[in-house]
């Protein structure tokens, strides 16, 4: 049983029409999220920024990286979409 302090899982365990996501669903979903870390820690390399700290957005000083953020995210977001639609 889950207590009040326990961590939130990463993702729901549902989609939007309240079927429970299979294990096989939640994995993809945690191989995005290993990605997007991924990504965005190359990202940061790349433009000679830092990474945040532990709960912070990132925060990137080039207009071209910005750019490249918000194309990542949204890709990451059709990407989520179809993993949690797929069997």
């Amino acid at each position: 049983m889950r207590g009040p302090r326990d961590n939130a899982p990463r993702y729901p365990r549902t989609d939007s029409q309240g079927v429970l996501l299979t294990d096989h669903q939640l994995a993809r979903l945690e191989a995005l999220r290993a990605a997007r870390a991924a990504f965005s820690e190359a990202m940061h390399m790349g433009e000679g920024s830092a990474p945040p700290g532990e709960h912070q957005e990132h925060v990137f000083t080039t207009r071209r990286m910005n750019i490249a953020k918000t194309h990542l995210e949204t890709a990451l977001l059709f990407a989520e979409a179809e993993v949690m639609a797929s069997p």
